[in-house]
């Protein structure tokens, strides 16, 4: 049992890591995740990172229930706010 699970993980591993779409420096408009390989959407992600990185040094600082679950949905919704690539 424990043979199999392992030989099912190491397969999904070796899976995902085959079916990673290769960097290119200017990405291909037909590809239907384009946005994610542009310069603008590395920029975003970063300062979304940054955000997250903030907003859990708060959490930690200030622990109560109230303001880590008031925070973490604002932080939610700010992520999408930032990333959301609509007109």
């Amino acid at each position: 049992m424990l043979k199999a699970l392992i030989a099912f993980y190491l397969r999904l591993m070796w899976e995902h890591l085959r079916s990673r779409p290769a960097q290119k420096k200017t990405p291909d408009p037909e590809h239907f995740h384009w946005r994610r390989y542009t310069a603008k959407y590395h920029r975003k992600r970063d300062i979304v990172k940054n955000l997250w990185i903030l907003a859990g040094l708060l959490m930690l600082s200030y622990p109560a229930l109230p303001f880590v679950v008031g925070l973490s949905l604002f932080m939610t919704f700010l992520s999408f706010l930032i990333l959301d690539e609509t007109s």
